[in-house]
């Protein structure tokens, strides 16, 4: 059932509402993530975008509350604007402004699903123009990129 998870994360999100990690290390993630197979979903946000808070305090900060994807997705928030700093994939220190920008991203919000060698898994979801669609396809997403890691291990 598409969306059962997410709907699930949903309702208990006002119980438990957990902030979304911010990337500091994706190197370190990137280990985390070959050791169990887990794709690495990167939230690219920025301040001042109405669809981003919407994003990540709709479905994002929810599913990531609810533990319920813990064994899915490995869940990091990278800021376009900003000038903090990150270890890249290659554990290059550069700020969240440089990555996104190397990364390709130009409009916000969002994401892209990455292996541990920081390549694309999946079709980037960007905007936010249908809430009433978006877990339907954040799930098929999460879904399809788990399927991919999990094939790329046997």
């Amino acid at each position: 059932m598409a969306g059962g998870l997410l709907a699930g994360a949903l309702l208990t999100y006002g119980a438990s509402a957990a902030v979304l990690p911010v990337a500091s290390d994706l190197q370190e993630d990137a280990r985390q993530a070959r050791e169990q197979h887990l794709p690495l979903l990167v939230f690219f946000s920025a301040r001042s975008c109405h669809y981003c808070e919407q994003m990540r305090s709709l479905f994002l900060e929810p599913m990531y509350a609810s533990g319920d994807y813990a064994d899915k997705v490995i869940m990091r928030e990278v800021q376009v604007e900003s000038g903090r700093m990150l270890r890249d994939f290659k554990g290059k220190k550069v700020s969240h402004a440089d990555y996104a920008h190397r990364s390709g991203v130009a409009l916000t919000p969002q994401i892209l699903f990455f292996d541990p060698a920081g390549m694309e898994l999946v079709p980037a979801l960007v905007g936010l123009s249908t809430p009433e669609f978006f877990s339907g396809y954040l799930e098929e997403a999460i879904d399809t990129a788990l399927a991919r890691m999990r094939a790329a291990r046997r």
